[in-house]
């Protein structure tokens, strides 16, 4: 949060944020190890999920350790602030368990080691018999994880996952090729599995 270059004044966001408060007669109460207290993102975004759940746990014992400034029992919006931080907690690890349990690429749930590569082969037959392969591995995953996490919260804030199998029944799923190397034989031997199906 570093000053626009396009201003000749240097002072950061950061500052500039803890004057206005100061200004308005607000104290600002910074939790303790704070250089340490980075969301989980970083840490998931490079595999290191465990690292992020630990963060968050983290996180939610400083949250715990919280006070307001504002102590009056009339409008006072502070607290309901406060109240909501905690709530956020169980829903953070809901989502991150939800997204270390489910080993696939699928839409915005991006995990690298899971994504299916793009077709190698140039000898037709070849290439047919990778097509083959792809879509096996795609239904396969389907079959696994075209599901929906449920998470019940358990005492402590933990969550206790299970799954639901989703309705496919009017719009069923098929690969998202997006320009993949090779879509145009996945997509061929898909249709044709489709086809096959509904005979």
């Amino acid at each position: 949060m570093g000053p626009s270059k396009e201003y000749d004044e240097q002072i950061s966001l950061t500052t500039k944020t803890e004057e206005l408060i100061r200004k308005a007669g607000y104290q600002i109460i910074y939790p303790e190890n704070l250089d340490n207290l980075c969301c989980g993102m970083a840490f998931s975004s490079k595999g290191f999920k465990e690292s992020a759940a630990l963060k968050v746990s983290e996180l939610q014992q400083q949250a715990a350790c919280c006070s307001i400034s504002d102590t009056s029992t009339w409008a006072n919006q502070t607290a309901p602030f406060a109240r909501a931080l905690e709530d956020m907690f169980p829903v953070a690890k809901a989502i991150l368990q939800g997204a270390i349990a489910r080993d696939e690429s699928r839409g915005a749930h991006y995990k690298p080691e899971f994504c299916q590569g793009e077709l190698t082969a140039s000898e037709p037959a070849e290439r047919r018999r990778e097509a083959e392969t792809w879509v096996d591995r795609f239904e396969t995953n389907n079959r696994r994880w075209l599901k929906s996490t449920i998470a019940t919260c358990q005492a402590g804030g933990e969550p206790a996952l299970s799954y639901e199998e989703v309705n496919t029944s009017l719009i069923p799923p098929r690969p998202r090729l997006y320009g993949l190397a090779g879509g145009d034989v996945i997509e061929q031997v898909y249709k044709e599995r489709q086809a096959a199906i509904k005979k």
